[in-house]
């Protein structure tokens, strides 16, 4: 399982970025996607929009890091 650079806008293998992604990360928001997108169908009766999933995945991350940055360093997984 291997990482690259990956710009922004979601180009993988961008040579003269400083982001990295992995095939680990990629697998595990693939599965979320399926699910959010299934669950999105169930309740809604519709595919997401782009932007939805956008403005949600935003309004999780944030939350999300803001409780990664709170646990002690033994309690995270992986690096």
């Amino acid at each position: 399982m291997g990482y690259w650079k990956h710009g922004e806008d979601g180009e993988s293998f961008a040579l003269d970025s400083e982001l990295i992604w992995g095939d680990s990360p990629a697998d595990i928001m693939g599965n979320a996607l399926k699910e959010i997108i299934s669950v999105f169908q169930r309740d809604r009766d519709r595919l997401p929009t782009e932007a939805e999933i956008k403005a949600g995945l935003l309004f999780s991350l944030r939350t999300a890091l803001e409780r990664a940055a709170k646990e002690p360093a033994g309690g995270r997984s992986g690096g």
